[in-house]
């Protein structure tokens, strides 16, 4: 059982709290140490394509978004971003994870639309449109899936319906959020694309995570049985100073994913007293 507080008055300082990064293994032989996941899967990985792991070349990415023209272009621009690179760190997804080929959808005409509440027509248009059983050997088909919610909000009813009719069909699928908090600095990944110094970073991560889902091994902790949990922290800023949410990713020691904790909380001065999680390994 693991448990963490952090104090308000840590969050206050102006600096940013650094915990010390593992090292990385992106392929067997390594003999050297890599902490900078960046700089590793842009030289040496992944971890999977190297030690050839990979039971699949190619990755078909489905896009299902809203019935919205505005959201629609905004996400088919992302995808653009996602699939030709952006500025000197993002090179695109196929150079980064070596892959012989990975299709993206280029037009209007190629996005599955729903309205809220309506899983069934999501379920029939990836059943008709994208059914599995025509899919090839080595090509893996995952959706990104735009809605207006998050993890983070009270009400997250079209969040997990998205996430349970993808998985319910076979699906793997990574969450794309166009939420953005009138209040606070949190956005979603649409809205960073009007921010140049971050948005290339954040494309980062969302690309890694698209290659996760598909079940894909971009990397490996260079000494496993050295950790037992890596914990992922990360707070929302209110625009008038100070915190308002605090959200937690866990993994194990071998990087699967174990769960998700955020909490709000409050103060009089910045909103916030303390963070408190436990997490029991078992």
């Amino acid at each position: 059982c693991v448990k963490m507080l952090i104090e308000s008055k840590i969050l206050q300082e102006a600096k940013l709290i650094r915990f010390l990064e593992p090292n990385l293994n992106f392929r067997t032989n390594q003999t050297y140490n890599i902490n900078d996941a960046l700089e590793g899967i842009q030289n040496y990985g992944p971890y999977d394509y190297n030690n050839n792991e990979r039971d699949f070349e190619n990755i078909h990415i489905i896009l299902i978004t809203p019935d919205d023209s505005t959201i629609k272009h905004k996400a088919l621009q992302l995808i653009k971003y996602l699939e030709e690179g952006f500025g000197r760190y993002y090179k695109g997804f196929s150079t980064f994870f070596r892959l012989k080929e990975v299709i993206f959808p280029t037009s209007s005409d190629e996005i599955i639309t729903y309205s809220p509440n309506n899983e069934d027509a999501i379920s029939h248009n990836l059943i008709d449109e994208a059914p599995l059983s025509q899919k090839p050997r080595d090509t893996i088909y995952v959706v990104v899936a735009v809605g207006n919610d998050f993890k983070g909000l009270a009400d997250t009813k079209n969040y997990y319906k998205l996430k349970s009719v993808c998985l319910r069909l076979g699906y793997p699928i990574q969450y794309l959020s166009n939420y953005k908090d009138p209040n606070v600095s949190y956005a979603g990944l649409i809205h960073k694309m009007n921010n140049r110094s971050e948005f290339p970073y954040a494309l980062w991560n969302f690309c890694v995570g698209i290659y996760a889902k598909a079940g894909g091994i971009p990397w490996i902790l260079m000494n496993p049985n050295e950790v037992d949990v890596s914990i992922g922290i990360r707070f929302a800023r209110k625009k008038t100073g100070g915190f308002t949410t605090g959200f937690v990713s866990i993994f194990d020691q071998f990087g699967m994913y174990k769960g998700f904790y955020t909490e709000k909380f409050e103060d009089s001065r910045y909103g916030l007293t303390k963070f408190d999680f436990k997490y029991d390994s078992n």
